[in-house]
């Protein structure tokens, strides 16, 4: 969305699921500190980033709970 770039992965360590995300608000010239979204036990996987109008959401499948749906808006600022 305009100058705003997100990015979002998954890890893992040792046995736990992991979904980070960082963001840039200049065309991903300086990001912003990594942060740890999930930290599951069971599976999560493929996170993919969608857009609606101006809302950015992160979304990711678990092996527990099924498809989960955040607003990145709900998230604390680093």
């Amino acid at each position: 969305m305009g100058e705003n770039v997100w990015l979002a992965w998954r890890e893992k360590d040792a046995g736990k699921s992991q979904i980070w995300l960082m963001h840039s608000s200049d065309q991903g010239k300086n990001w912003m500190v990594p942060q740890k979204v999930v930290d599951t036990a069971g599976g999560a996987d493929y996170p993919a980033l969608l857009q609606n109008r101006e809302q950015v959401f992160l979304v990711w499948n678990t092996e527990n709970e099924g498809l989960k749906l955040i607003p990145l808006s709900s998230l604390k600022a680093n």
